[in-house]
């Protein structure tokens, strides 16, 4: 994927000729700004504007919304809960209510007629997609992480629907509703292949020592297999297994679907132990990429969320060594803390964070599929660093959740049919060693057959 077309993902321009809503609000707020922005500049591609004058509201002859507990002329009917123009953060978590075949936070008591919704659409936006749970939670797993099972939608059993894209769809169902003859912007799901890389190479590039020490391992444990396997890669007789920077690539661009690395660039610790930065393999790997219209990133290493100034020095060393700029990340162990992890990132100049998910479970962390801008709860402000969620990781099905190539394809076909709904992005994370038969028999196999069976879903 050429950079352009990443940012344009991350920030979309609402067309020209799209629709402007107006919304009146007795209170103007950066939260509400901040949602009003996510939910018709990002999903719907269209324009908005806020107003607090009832003048101006009632004249409006175009599409309008409520968001007051006032009786106004025409528009959509919402009334708010009151998160939009708070400041700071509640304790008490949401309820969340089944309700017309979704499960809704911030539901009121006004009768569902055709101007009216029963529960507050922007509130509800805004809590998932601003991280406000993140914030709420104290508890953190092993990794120093926000847990799945500190999740409100895993406790609802409704992580693997995007709730968020699927409620604002159903906001511009009602308001064409109300305004039938609106232009709304054709908008299409798309797909997003990312791969993580920990380990440039199985074999490959490796001190003698290492390589003794783990062909001795190997022989200990009785893996004659990956032993030889070894051998043969080492005298020139059998690819490394870890090489997939040549078909890969040429698989997705032929295929059409966009592609983003991201490299570890630190080794020497317990959870980094890939080959040393900056040496000839990796040097050799980022001219072949090169050669392919995709984005390359940085695969922040374990302690870098603890670290102070540790992901600038890895970006920095990145850049010089591929030669152009890196403005896309994901933490290693998706450790990140949404209190502090972003203005580390913001510091070192990333513009894009693609974390937001988890390893063990697929779904939706924040909600939604979509791309969403970080909002600031200490200064109240929306940030320029954007979070870009993935539902599906390779781990939760090769270490976690063991399932079998058909059985995983059924599960993310339903996934990916309300992604189709919600209009938004399916958007996978593989590893390098998930390519490797020997450690994870078919997953290969699967990651094609994933990404071609979901492509053609999200275009029928």
């Amino acid at each position: 994927m050429q950079t352009k077309t990443l940012q344009d993902v991350l920030s979309p321009s609402p067309d020209a000729k799209a629709p402007e809503c107006l919304v009146f609000s007795e209170t103007q707020h950066p939260r509400l700004s901040y949602t009003c922005e996510f939910v018709f500049h990002t999903v719907l591609l269209s324009r908005f504007r806020i107003t607090s004058s009832k003048e101006d509201y009632e004249a409006h002859p175009g599409i309008k919304i409520n968001y007051s507990c006032q009786t106004l002329k025409g528009g959509l009917e919402i009334q708010p809960d009151g998160l939009l123009f708070e400041k700071g953060i509640r304790e008490k978590v949401p309820e969340l209510i089944p309700l017309d075949g979704l499960f809704k936070a911030f539901v009121n008591n006004i009768a569902q007629l055709t101007n009216t919704m029963n529960y507050d659409v922007f509130a509800m936006v805004f809590y998932f997609i601003s991280r406000y749970e993140e914030w709420q939670r104290q508890e953190q797993d092993e990794h120093g992480r926000f847990g799945v099972q500190q999740s409100i939608l895993f406790k609802h059993k409704t992580l693997h629907r995007p709730v968020v894209d699927l409620c604002t769809q159903e906001l511009k169902e009602k308001l064409t509703l109300l305004f039938p003859n609106a232009p709304w912007p054709d908008t299409g799901p798309k797909l997003l292949s990312t791969l993580d890389i920990d380990n440039l190479y199985a074999f490959k590039g490796r001190p003698l020592w290492k390589i003794l020490a783990a062909g001795l391992r190997d022989g200990v444990k009785g893996d004659f297999k990956n032993l030889s396997n070894r051998f043969k890669v080492l005298i020139g007789k059998q690819k490394d297994p870890f090489d997939i920077y040549d078909e890969v690539p040429a698989f997705c661009e032929k295929a059409g679907i966009p592609l983003v690395f991201f490299f570890l660039y630190r080794n020497g610790t317990k959870y980094d132990r890939g080959l040393k930065p900056g040496s000839a393999s990796f040097m050799d790997v980022f001219q072949r990429l090169k050669k392919h219209p995709l984005a390359l990133g940085l695969h922040p290493s374990y302690y870098s969320s603890t670290e102070q100034g540790r992901i600038q020095r890895e970006r920095i060393q990145l850049e010089r060594d591929l030669s152009q700029n890196v403005v896309y990340s994901r933490q290693h162990f998706l450790r990140f803390n949404i209190k502090t992890t972003p203005q580390q990132l913001i510091q070192a100049g990333i513009r894009a964070d693609f974390s937001m998910g988890f390893s063990d479970t697929i779904g939706f962390r924040a909600g939604t599929s979509f791309p969403f801008r970080y909002y600031d709860f200490e200064n109240e402000k929306s940030g320029d660093l954007h979070f870009v969620p993935f539902c599906m990781m390779d781990g939760a099905y090769s270490i976690h959740n063991k399932m079998g190539q058909e059985a995983v394809l059924k599960e993310m076909k339903g996934m990916a049919a309300d992604i189709k709904t919600g209009r938004g992005y399916f958007i996978t994370v593989f590893h390098e060693r998930s390519f490797y038969d020997h450690l994870y028999p078919g997953f290969g196999t699967l990651y094609r057959e994933l990404h071609l069976q979901i492509k053609a879903l999200l275009n029928t």
